[in-house]
């Protein structure tokens, strides 16, 4: 039985894409760099091999970019932002079914507390498990071993829902059933176990 629910955030609940561009291009142009496209953006981001520092910051990325980064994201993530269509309505529908959730994403569980509450749907979510809170981000299963762990679950009893190729390696590492968002910025289903075209779809799905 699946009564326990894990959601990436960007791209699978919330629509951020332009607050994430935005953030990596400001903090390119502050080392000199030109502006990147959006739709380069997050082709590199779909990438299985993508390593955020040296694709978007060059050879000699530092910490200092990634903390530019979040400080001109701080400010402006949550212009805009909205939650997919059908997302609110299958949030409440698990929720009145009784099922745990929880948020796994490669930002920092404190954007992702941030935002959710200012969409409305904080209220549905027992743990926010940012890149913050473990050692390994995605594609490694450590947020979700730790999501479990705070729910209360085990493997068998979850399932992973994200729209990239790292979230359907992590749930694959974490012997989880992987459920790809199709809705999402990603391309890279293969190692799902189910690709779902709309989020109300996830109620058939577990």
């Amino acid at each position: 039985m699946t009564d326990t629910v894990i959601f990436d955030l960007d791209g699978t609940l919330t629509d951020s894409r332009r607050n994430i561009a935005e953030s990596i291009n400001y903090a390119r142009i502050f080392k000199g760099l030109t502006a990147l496209d959006e739709n380069d953006i997050f082709e590199r981001i779909d990438a299985l091999t993508f390593e955020s520092a040296k694709v978007f910051y060059g050879e000699d990325a530092n910490k200092e970019d990634h903390k530019r980064f979040e400080e001109r994201y701080e400010k402006i993530c949550l212009n805009d932002l909205r939650l997919y269509d059908g997302i609110e309505k299958t949030l409440f529908a698990l929720n009145k079914r009784g099922v745990k959730m929880a948020i796994a994403t490669n930002s920092t569980s404190v954007f992702a507390k941030a935002m959710l509450e200012h969409s409305g749907a904080a209220r549905y979510f027992s743990a926010f498990i940012g890149a913050d809170c473990a050692v390994n981000p995605k594609p490694a299963p450590d947020m979700l071993f730790l999501a479990l762990e705070k729910l209360g679950a085990k493997p068998s009893e979850a399932v992973f829902v994200g729209d990239s190729g790292k979230d359907m390696k992590a749930a694959k590492a974490a012997e989880i059933r992987g459920i790809f968002a199709a809705w999402g910025y990603g391309t890279q289903s293969a190692f799902a176990d189910r690709v779902i075209k709309t989020p109300i779809a996830l109620l058939d799905a577990l």
